[in-house]
């Protein structure tokens, strides 16, 4: 039949309804019967119902691969369907386990949960006390770290402490150690003094109304300067003493442990040798003299203090008898006599080249028994070889220092006390707390002014306000001046004014170009402080100390700058929220479904990560710029001290 119907395509055009009809009936299914209309089809043999009867065709083609699709559609949908439920059994089965496992301690949460709503220490007033704890702990750490080290300490210079002494890799190591321990505790008291300095900079509700009766507006929730001139003069006081603890804190405390190089005395002596002889082989393989081709042994043994390096051994192959004659080649018959080693002590008056760098002034070399006639004028330096002097390194304490760290440690945990315990105001800390003294308490003056923002009620206070380019800004703009409501969603950069911004740039750029310049321009950075050893600690010794721990300060203030710019974009985010999710506020004191929080306005999520990038920042610039004290003895017998401030980089 299928052979039929092909052949009936190739008849000729009167025969061309009678294959439409017949084309129906062989392309119908062989099992079902026709329906009524392909019956009427069937019959009907005009050109518009064979059209009807392809087009029909084409119809139940695209209903089959519909079917087919639909078919694979579902079956997709089965196996998405499965895969939530193994995925909802999954987590059904972990939440079992979880509730099996944290049952016993319900009890205990639902105690401690209880027993905190009862307690005063509620909101803000938890993250303060949980500040003065981590205070009163590095507190404790340090007086009891200078107790120990002062009765266990082998070696007492007055303010200098000897903690441990060994080989530099040794020493090294403790030291990274010792202050990367450093580093937490700064980075715990930082983030103590920050958190109670913006709780104090955290308006009441007296002091909103108090500020808007003046025409002004106060920030909630960030931590401004701008909020100083309206608040009262003891919290601002108290604010700033927190704020500027922190500077001698940084200044002093990385710079409290230091290592410490000593050497034994520089009295060395300078040998001449053959270049040829068995002493220049022997020295040339010792692992403890160090060889220099050139002449870099000029330069180290013409300082004025030395301190790596020993007896110094110059290897002769070439003299001149004056300061025109030529060299004689043969050095064997000059310097096998025993006219050498010469015990010459001061390199510096007797080095003098002629012609070129390894030609050396020899007449200081000849003995007394010698004609300086005969003697050589010029000797030529082929190579020369330093002993390798090992040094022995210590770990010492300033007990100076770590009394200044303990003394404003002390305060501030006296400041943090006084507000703990005494402060009895309701800080407004959160956009949370604002809304709901508001929703308490209406302010007449903001009465039918609901549809304005902060940039309308500064137009409306007469204060300056910049809209931008952009011409929706205006058209919304008016729209809220008129009392219409115009949905937008605000930028996370809208709480930060243009001076908070320029200053992020700055801070930026400045950083940015001192870690690219500074390993050019400071390669050989060192200011020495030098002297006779005393109980005291110099000025080239604090000079240093200031100089190496600038950049912490610097840091310190940047960790702020940077917090202050996430809790601005925090604050965005959490008012954004309340347009499309619907949360319980967040307040210090929660009342029904209110939600309590011990946080300020930067979650945990931002606050914890940045403060453990604050902790590396800090080690990893105690590591680059550190002060180092070297000491010697020179030649004049008594000891000396070299203090230093090093880069790394």
């Amino acid at each position: 039949m299928i052979e039929l119907g092909a052949a009936l395509f190739e008849v000729a055009p009167p025969f061309s309804n009678l294959r439409c009809s017949l084309l129906a009936r062989l392309m119908a299914p062989a099992s079902s019967k026709a329906t009524a209309a392909q019956q009427d089809v069937a019959k009907d043999d005009s050109p518009q119902h064979c059209e009807f009867i392809e087009m029909q065709t084409k119809d139940d083609q695209q209903n089959v691969m519909t079917q087919s699709s639909s078919r694979r559609q579902s079956t997709a949908s089965i196996d998405t369907e499965a895969s939530s439920r193994l995925t909802a059994r999954f987590h059904r089965n972990v939440k079992r386990i979880s509730t099996k496992f944290f049952r016993p301690f319900k009890p205990l949460d639902v105690w401690i949960q209880t027993r905190m709503r009862r307690s005063r220490f509620y909101g803000w007033r938890m993250g303060i006390l949980i500040g003065v704890c981590s205070s009163a702990f590095v507190l404790s750490c340090n007086i009891l770290a200078v107790a120990v080290i002062t009765s266990i300490a082998t070696e007492n210079r007055g303010p200098i402490l000897e903690i441990m002494s060994g080989s530099a890799t040794s020493i090294s190591r403790w030291s990274t150690a010792l202050h990367l321990v450093i580093n937490v505790f700064s980075s715990l008291l930082l983030a103590a003094s920050n958190y109670t300095t913006q709780v104090l900079c955290s308006p009441t509700r007296a002091d909103l109304d108090a500020a808007h009766q003046k025409g002004t507006w106060l920030d909630v929730g960030l931590l401004g300067i701008r909020n100083f001139r309206y608040l009262p003069r003891g919290r601002v006081v108290l604010a700033l003493l927190l704020s500027v603890s922190s500077i001698p804190l940084h200044l002093f405390y990385n710079a409290a442990v230091f290592e410490v190089t000593k050497f034994p005395p520089t009295l060395y002596k300078i040998y001449a040798i053959d270049a040829k002889s068995d002493i220049c082989a022997f020295l040339y393989s010792s692992p403890e003299v160090e060889t220099f081709w050139d002449d870099t042994w000029l330069d180290i043994y013409s300082k004025a203090h030395l301190s790596h390096y020993g007896h110094l051994y110059l290897a002769i192959d070439r003299f001149a008898f004056g300061s025109t004659s030529e060299p004689e080649a043969n050095a064997t018959s000059i310097l096998s006599r025993d006219y050498v080693p010469s015990d010459v002590r001061a390199l510096s008056s007797e080095i003098s080249p002629i012609n070129s760098s390894p030609w050396i002034d020899y007449t200081n070399f000849y003995p007394k028994t010698v004609s300086t006639n005969t003697w050589p004028r010029k000797a030529r330096v082929a190579q020369a070889f330093a002993v390798i002097i090992k040094a022995q390194s210590q770990l010492q304490l300033s007990r100076d220092f770590m009394i200044v760290v303990i003394c404003f440690d002390f305060l501030r945990l006296i400041i943090m006390l006084w507000v703990l315990v005494t402060d009895r105001s309701d800080y407004l800390v959160t956009l949370g707390d604002a809304v709901a003294s508001y929703l308490r308490q209406p302010e007449p003056m903001t009465e039918g002014k609901c549809m304005l923002d902060k940039a309308g009620h500064r137009f409306i206070l007469g204060e300056r306000t910049d809209l931008g380019p952009d011409v929706d800004n205006h058209d919304d703009f008016h729209k809220r001046l008129d009392g219409i409501w115009a949905p937008r969603k605000l930028q996370c950069s809208m709480l930060l004014p243009e001076d908070r911004q320029h200053i992020f740039v700055i801070l930026f750029i400045l950083v940015l170009g001192a870690t690219t310049t500074l390993p050019i321009f400071m390669r050989d950075w060192i200011y020495e402080g030098g002297g006779q050893v005393s109980n005291s600690i110099n000025g080239g010794v604090i000079y240093n100390v200031w100089l190496a721990n600038t950049p912490q300060v610097l840091m310190s203030f940047c960790y702020l700058v940077v917090n202050n710019i996430c809790t601005c974009m925090a604050s965005i985010e959490e008012w954004n929220g309340f347009a499309h999710t619907r949360k319980a506020l967040r307040v210090s004191r929660p009342l029904g479904e209110q939600r309590e929080t011990y946080f300020l306005q930067l979650p945990y999520r931002y606050a914890v990560p940045s403060m453990l990038v604050s902790i590396g920042l800090h080690w990893l610039l105690s590591q680059a710029f550190f002060l180092q004290r070297v000491d010697y003895v020179q030649g004049d017998g008594y000891p000396h001290v070299l203090s230093q401030c090093l880069f790394t980089y």
